[in-house]
C-alpha cells in the first residue's frame, strides 16, 4: 500500500475544495460573530448584543434557563410554570 492518490481520485477530486479553503469559507459564511481570544469566560468572549436577533432576546425567558441551570429546585418550579401555562392554553406536555 503506497500513499500516492490513485489516478480516478485525483480526477474525481479536481475542482473540490481543499481543507484549508473549507475552513475559509466557513469563516465567512459564520452566522455567529468572532469571539474575543483575551475573554476569561464565555460572556464576555461572545457578548450577546453581538449576536444576530440580540433584540429579541429578551422575549426569551434565557433568564429563568440560566439560573434554573444553576439551582435545580428553581428548575422544578419553572417546570411546574410551563406545565401551567401549557395546561391553560390547552397545549400537551
Amino acid at each position: 500500500m503506497g500513499t500516492s492518490v490513485s489516478p480516478c481520485l485525483k480526477a474525481a477530486t479536481a475542482n473540490e475544495l481543499d481543507a484549508k479553503q473549507l475552513s475559509a469559507l466557513a469563516g465567512t459564511r459564520r452566522n455567529i460573530p468572532s469571539h474575543n481570544p483575551a475573554a476569561t469566560n464565555p460572556f464576555d468572549a461572545f457578548p450577546f448584543e453581538l449576536f444576530p436577533l440580540h433584540a429579541l432576546l429578551d422575549r426569551t425567558p434565557w433568564k429563568d434557563l440560566q439560573k434554573a441551570s444553576k439551582k435545580p429546585t428553581f428548575a422544578k418550579e419553572l417546570e411546574a410554570k410551563v406545565r401551567r401555562c401549557r395546561s391553560t392554553l390547552s397545549i400537551p406536555c
